[in-house]
């Protein structure tokens, strides 16, 4: 009895040891605008997919790696590269670009996720998109590549994998997606530093809470 204890005890301390490290970063679609793009030359861009009905693409290390229908536009960034440009893991976020014609303007985003290699081309973790589809998508702001786009915050839980990529210069984001309905133009996906837009429903219940101080101020007086 106790050396099966004992080999049970072994094979769970095994098993704890060797678990790779999970990370629970995750990336929330919102229905936020992100007006600050004006085309490639002043936005991060992560990766571009273009085909049509449907876009399936990657980029990794190293070399800018290509996979599926990405195209020449998209590009992997170390975490020097991000850190000279303003960014941090309190000023980071993702947004997705639509350029579609007028006459078939809508798309649906199925997947996206950012990944975070080490400075040896190694695959280290990921954060996905975690509220998707989202189908009917339009552009925002007019067509074109690098543009305005739908905002995606990128949240921190669990080990901070966004603290752990901005810890040594050397280590490297990608990113892979995924888009259907696609007629013509390429969609691409770009990173933004905050301050990030803040949406709309958070400004109501900011207003609402000032409110509600300011009245309360006022009967107590």
């Amino acid at each position: 009895m106790k050396r099966f204890v004992l080999i049970s005890a072994m094979i769970f301390s095994a098993a704890v040891f060797f678990t790779p490290c999970v990370f629970a970063d995750y990336i929330q679609f919102t229905n936020s605008s992100y007006e600050a793009g004006t085309g490639f030359g002043n936005v991060e861009n992560v990766l571009s997919i273009q085909h049509t009905p449907s876009e399936t693409g990657g980029i990794a290390p190293p070399s800018n790696t290509q996979t599926g229908d990405a195209t020449n536009t998209s590009r992997t960034w170390t975490s020097g590269q991000l850190t000279a440009l303003g960014y941090s893991p309190s000023k980071f976020a993702v947004v997705f670009n639509i350029n579609e014609p007028g006459s078939a303007p809508q798309v649906n985003l199925l997947s996206f996720q950012l990944n975070f290699y080490t400075p040896e081309n190694a695959l280290y973790g990921s954060a996905a998109t975690n509220n998707v589809p989202q189908n009917g998508l339009t552009p925002i702001g007019g067509n074109g590549t690098g543009t305005a786009g739908y905002l995606m915050m990128y949240h921190q839980e669990g080990a901070n994998l966004l603290n752990w990529f901005f810890a040594d210069p050397n280590r490297i984001v990608g990113g892979t997606g995924s888009v259907s309905l696609s007629a013509s133009g390429a969609e691409n996906f770009y990173l933004a530093p905050a301050p990030v837009p803040i949406p709309a429903a958070a400004w109501l219940l900011g207003s609402g809470l000032l409110g509600l101080v300011a009245l309360r101020r006022r009967f107590k007086k």
